[in-house]
């Protein structure tokens, strides 16, 4: 009886304690809440998320990522992220952002949830497949230190950012995306493979060569004159083994001198009187060299006679065509209208004349500004002449059959 007592007894002290004991507890958890400070209190708070951005578009194939925490200190575990087509459209939570992949093409939404609180935002994405890039060029051919821009978007609309830009080797050639086009910078000598990829791994390529050192065109002479008509040539390459093609020739007045790459050389030449200046550039480097050419109208061809008297193969003859005038000999192209009669040729400032058979032809010399000046040619054995039969029968003792007159003639006739 006594052993039950206790046993009640010291059963309802139990009670009394834990109940004491359960007060005590509650007292002190509602004293420590309401001495929490104020910033501990907003921090534990929920937070709406807050997405940047209300649409936006991704490439068949990219990743993008876009912030919804702001500038909450909330855990980001309190986040769901979920896409209502994932068919289109992968998403993901990742620390304060969405990350997103665009799967498909088509659109789908992204919601960001706010677990305790059920807050949410979202953003509607638009997967594009984009355009296969296209290079303008399958190649091209540079100079070290030189930059050149190549166009990969032909047509399309397309968002650059959808375009990958990488180069083989980057110590040949460095290649970078700028807006809708390659940008390339030549750093040394050498070959590289300049890529283009879209997001959803369509590609396309060209070759880049490179090469060094850049050679300046180094023209030989300063100055030339040159008459209308004329064409002459000068070298600009010296000893250098550059590629032809990377030189261009220009002549600042066509008018004047015309001019034109032929190799190694500039080839020149005059149209009209005055002077133009003919100028060769590299096209990479865009080093320059000229020089001037004056051009003038050749003089006029001028003979001093209009017909000569030739015997059959007798010795030749000169005749001047030159006159007063001072030009070089180049200037003038002399013809024969008959070389089986007399053969004519250019001999300084004369015409050599060499008779060839009896008969008639008629010398003619030309400048090369268009003027011109003829001589008539008259090829004649006199002798065989003078000693026909009816002159031996009348006076076998006459003077024009001595040997003294058998001899060659020539006779000029003045120009009247």
């Amino acid at each position: 009886m006594k052993n039950n007592v206790q046993k009640n007894h010291s059963k309802v002290l139990s009670i009394i304690l834990a109940g004491i004991m359960a007060v005590s507890t509650a007292a002190v958890m509602n004293v420590s809440a309401a001495q929490l400070p104020q910033e501990t209190v907003s921090a534990a708070a929920s937070v709406a998320p807050d997405i940047e951005d209300t649409e936006t578009i991704v490439g068949l194939g990219e990743t993008m990522s876009i912030s919804y925490m702001s500038r909450s200190a909330a855990a980001f575990t309190n986040y769901t992220v979920k896409s209502t087509n994932p068919l289109s459209v992968k998403a993901w939570r990742y620390g304060s952002t969405v990350k997103f992949t665009g799967v498909n093409p088509g659109t789908a939404n992204i919601v960001v949830k706010e677990k305790n609180t059920g807050a949410k935002d979202s953003v509607f994405v638009t997967v594009k497949d984009p355009v296969n890039p296209k290079l303008a060029k399958s190649s091209i051919t540079m100079w070290v230190g030189n930059t050149n821009s190549v166009s990969y978007m032909s047509n399309s609309a397309d968002l650059f950012r959808f375009y990958k830009i990488t180069s083989s080797n980057s110590k040949v050639v460095a290649a970078a995306r700028y807006g809708s086009v390659v940008r390339l910078t030549a750093k040394s000598a050498g070959t590289a493979t300049v890529t283009v990829t879209a997001c959803d791994g369509a590609k396309t390529s060209m070759k880049v060569t490179v090469k060094s050192p850049i050679v300046k065109p180094s023209i030989v002479i300063d100055s030339e004159e040159i008459a209308v008509g004329e064409a002459a040539q000068v070298s600009y390459m010296g000893k250098s083994a550059a590629s032809f093609a990377d030189y261009t020739v220009t002549s600042s007045n066509e008018n004047i001198a015309k001019a034109v790459r032929y190799g190694s050389v500039v080839r020149y030449m005059g149209v009209g009187t005055g002077t133009a200046n003919i100028s060769v550039k590299e096209r990479y480097s865009g080093a320059t060299d000229s020089f001037t050419v004056t051009v003038r109208k050749a003089a006029a061809p001028k003979f001093n006679e209009t017909e000569v008297v030739l015997e059959p193969n007798s010795e030749p003859v000169r005749i001047s065509y030159m006159g007063a005038s001072a030009d070089k000999f180049s200037y003038y192209i002399v013809s024969s209208s008959n070389t089986n009669v007399a053969a004519a040729t250019r001999y300084g400032s004369t015409v050599e004349l060499t008779p060839v058979a009896e008969g008639e032809a008629t010398i003619t010399v030309t400048s090369v500004s268009g003027d011109s000046a003829t001589l008539k040619v008259t090829v004649t054995n006199s002798t065989s002449k003078n000693n026909t039969p009816e002159n031996n029968s009348e006076n076998e003792t006459s003077e024009t059959s001595t040997p003294e007159n058998t001899t060659a003639e020539l006779e000029i006739k003045p120009n009247m």
